[in-house]
């Protein structure tokens, strides 16, 4: 668990490593404790009070994330797909399958849609609708990707309020505890109209 957010740290301040101020903060240490659960020692950062100001700044950060080209660490050595993370990771108590694909449409499919599927069957085995309509769009994916070509993009994989903050020290914004990996930025927009999208929209159309 703690490895993959370790490398999804990693993965952020380096693709964000242009701007002086860290987007995340620093993972210095993980490992296990009696195979039973693990740890992450990280940098200290200070947060405070988010302002509308912060929201925007936040917006835009992201977007020159996701603008960013690929970052390949020696650690992990180079990626062997376009989209994935050289690690697997966990959204809350969800198994991430990070591994890599070249094809955009084959990564969604296989990596998340099936898995995700296959989840909420087990949790509903009687549920014929979700298996039916689950396995239309499974099988239609790629109808949906035609003429489309799609950038892979790092996101930070679990971002919501809780996830974000502000550096007191530096009054910048920056995000923490992540499942990153490699996919189009288009996954992470929230469908509403809030200061930080409209940034976001915007600072991604200008790159």
């Amino acid at each position: 668990m703690f490895r993959g957010e370790s490398a999804s740290l990693q993965h952020i301040l380096a693709a964000t490593a242009s701007e002086s101020k860290p987007f995340a903060p620093k993972p210095l240490l993980n490992g296990s404790l009696d195979h039973k659960s693990g740890f992450l020692v990280t940098s200290f950062i200070p947060l405070t009070s988010a302002s509308r100001k912060h929201q925007s700044r936040l917006g835009a950060r992201l977007a020159q994330m996701h603008a960013a080209p690929p970052v390949t660490l020696d650690e992990f050595g180079p990626p062997a797909g376009r989209f994935g993370f050289p690690v697997n990771t966990m959204l809350g108590s969800t198994l991430q399958d990070n591994e890599w694909e070249d094809d955009y449409v084959t990564f969604w499919r296989e990596r998340r849609l099936k898995l995700m599927l296959a989840n909420v069957l087990k949790e509903h085995p009687h549920d014929t609708e979700i298996e039916e309509l689950g396995q239309v769009l499974v099988d239609g994916l790629s109808s949906l990707f035609t003429g489309v070509e799609v950038q892979p993009a790092l996101l930070h994989g679990d971002l919501w309020s809780g996830n974000w903050g502000v550096d007191s020290s530096a009054d910048e914004p920056v995000i923490f505890d992540p499942a990153c990996y490699y996919v189009c930025p288009s996954v992470w927009l929230p469908p509403t109209h809030s200061k930080r999208t409209l940034v976001y929209r915007d600072t991604m159309k200008q790159n």
